[in-house]
C-alpha cells in the first residue's frame, strides 16, 4: 500500500470513529433527556406521557436495566399489568447477567407481587380448525402461536382484538375486554 493510500485509510478511521463516538453521545444526551421528562411525568402520575418516552429511552439504550426497572414503574402505575410484568422479568434476566443482584432482587419482588394480579387469555383451538388449509390466530396483530395454544396468556387490561383467518373461509373476528 503506498504512502497516499495508507494516509487516506489513516484519515479514514481517525474521521469515523469520533462520528460513531459523537452519535452515541447524542444518543446517550437523547436519552437522557427523554428520562428526565419522563420522571417528572410519573412524579405528577402522567403514565400516559411517561410511558412512550420511557419507551423511547430503552429502544434507545437497550442494555439500561435501571430504564427497563423504571419503564416497567410506568406500566405498573399505568395499569399495564401484563406490560410491567413482561418488563419487570427483561430487567431481572438482564440484571442477572451482568451481576446487578440487588437490581435483579428487586424486580424479582415485584414480579411476585404482580403474578397474582394478571389477567390472562387463554385460547382453545379445536384440532380440526388448526388443520384449515391456511389457518392464521392473531390477538392484537400479533401471530398466536401454536405453543400458545390452551395456555394462559398475561395481557393488559382493556380491549383485545381476537381474529382467526384460513383459506376459503371467512375472517373470524371477536373482540374481549378485559376488566378489573
Amino acid at each position: 500500500m503506498n504512502k497516499t493510500a495508507l494516509a487516506a485509510l489513516g484519515l479514514m478511521l481517525f474521521v469515523t470513529v469520533p462520528a460513531y463516538a459523537q452519535g452515541d453521545a447524542q444518543k446517550a444526551a437523547l436519552a437522557q433527556s427523554l428520562f428526565d421528562e419522563a420522571d417528572k411525568a410519573m412524579k405528577a402520575k402522567k403514565y400516559g406521557e411517561a410511558c412512550p418516552k420511557l419507551e423511547r429511552v430503552v429502544s434507545l439504550i437497550p442494555d439500561g436495566i435501571g430504564a427497563k426497572l423504571t419503564l416497567a414503574e410506568c406500566y405498573e402505575g399505568a395499569g399495564k399489568l401484563a406490560s410491567a410484568f413482561g418488563t419487570y422479568l427483561s430487567a431481572e434476566g438482564a440484571a442477572r447477567r451482568t451481576g446487578q443482584a440487588d437490581r435483579a432482587d428487586a424486580a424479582k419482588v415485584k414480579l411476585d407481587a404482580l403474578k397474582p394480579r394478571l389477567a390472562t387469555i387463554t385460547l382453545e383451538v379445536p384440532d380440526e380448525v388448526r388443520k384449515a388449509p391456511g389457518f392464521a390466530l392473531k390477538r392484537d396483530g400479533n401471530d398466536v402461536l401454536d405453543a400458545e395454544y390452551g395456555v394462559a396468556v398475561a395481557v393488559d387490561r382493556g380491549e383485545h382484538s381476537i381474529i382467526a383467518t384460513a383459506t376459503d373461509r371467512t375472517a373470524w373476528e371477536k373482540k374481549i375486554s378485559i376488566e378489573e
